[in-house]
């Protein structure tokens, strides 16, 4: 895409309709009592990146519109049909969480959208350089001609792979994401790290430590249960990841009897899964992998 083509449009509505600002912050933020002259304290970069990005694609006007679909049918700048052309295509877009399938440097990134299923091969050159398959992406990929790109602000990534169970839940969801979401999602994260953002700072001797700690839960509980399975037969289950029911196959052999409480299996199974080797991980953890593309306070 041809550089400034997006700035056009954020140029084009703070001359023509920055009297809409006040509704878009209010939306955004969900802070109803912003009025004239108010101020927003945006946190970083990031958020105002995100903020831009949602009015570009997703704020709809007071007269229902869009952006672009102002932007299109006034065409400001006197453009021709040609040159309006490229604004039409950016309307055919896609918001929401990708998993990196491949990557080819300065070439492309191919993506699969957790939301559809769909591969996109996005021409990118920049983000080709950190990129790792096997972890996610939140951002845009917009049509440009006859090909797909990044278009927005900058993607957020997330140390997750998602298994072939957990994409399916994610296509039956079906929920549409914006930047004003991944906003309150960072907020949340910021606000209360999960345990995985934490497993980012843990030193290899950690990793053994919780790996321990698990293999005595999961003995205990295979006892506990009197099940005839072992702990190496569940540890064969994650590390071949084969099915899209693992998980649910590990809970059952954890817990044969009705006075297990589910969740503490779900939980029991979910922490063998995150801490032990995988084979489609070049025999690492997700945990270990995470901290391997993202630890050493590399930004998430």
């Amino acid at each position: 895409m041809q550089k400034g083509t997006v700035k056009k449009l954020i140029e084009y509505f703070f001359k023509n309709h920055s009297h809409e600002m006040i509704f878009a912050m209010r939306d955004f933020f969900g802070e109803n009592n912003i009025g004239p002259g108010g101020n927003i304290n945006i946190q970083n970069n990031q958020e105002e990146g995100l903020f831009m990005e949602w009015i570009v694609f997703d704020y709809r006007f007071q007269n229902g519109k869009g952006l672009l679909d102002n932007f299109i049918s006034e065409n400001p700048l006197d453009m021709s049909k040609s040159e309006l052309r490229i604004y039409e295509d950016l309307q055919i877009n896609k918001y929401g969480f990708f998993e990196i399938i491949s990557v080819k440097k300065d070439e492309y990134l191919e993506l699969e959208s957790l939301q559809s299923g769909k591969i996109y091969k996005v021409q990118e050159k920049m983000g080709t350089y950190n990129a790792e398959p096997k972890t996610t992406l939140v951002c845009r990929v917009g049509k440009v001609a006859d090909h797909w790109e990044l278009i927005g602000s900058d993607p957020v990534g997330f140390p997750i792979h998602y298994t072939e169970r957990a994409k399916k839940l994610m296509r039956e969801d079906k929920g549409k994401y914006s930047p004003k979401d991944i906003r309150k999602l960072l907020i949340d994260k910021k606000n209360n790290p999960s345990k995985f953002e934490k497993n980012l700072r843990m030193k290899d001797e950690d990793f053994i430590k919780k790996q321990n700690q698990i293999r005595t839960s999961l003995e205990k509980q295979l006892i506990k249960s009197k099940s005839t399975a072992s702990v190496d037969d569940i540890l064969k289950i994650v590390y071949r990841e084969k099915r899209h029911d693992d998980i649910s196959k590990i809970v059952s052999l954890l817990g044969n009897n009705k006075n297990v409480i589910m969740q503490s299996l779900l939980d029991l199974a979910s922490s063998a899964w995150n801490y032990f080797p995988h084979k489609s991980l070049g025999g690492k953890s997700p945990a270990e992998k995470a901290k391997e593309i993202y630890g050493d306070q590399k930004k998430i």
